[in-house]
């Protein structure tokens, strides 16, 4: 059972920081688009 739970914990983990990672590069291109207009 804690087994399963740690696992579980595990993959959240690291689906949460491929979403940041995520984000962070859709931030990036925002930042550079807007530098383009300006």
């Amino acid at each position: 059972m804690e087994r399963e739970l740690a696992h579980k914990g595990v993959i959240l983990i690291t689906g949460v920081k491929n979403m940041k990672s995520k984000v962070m590069k859709l931030c990036d291109c925002l930042m550079l688009r807007k530098q383009l207009i300006i």
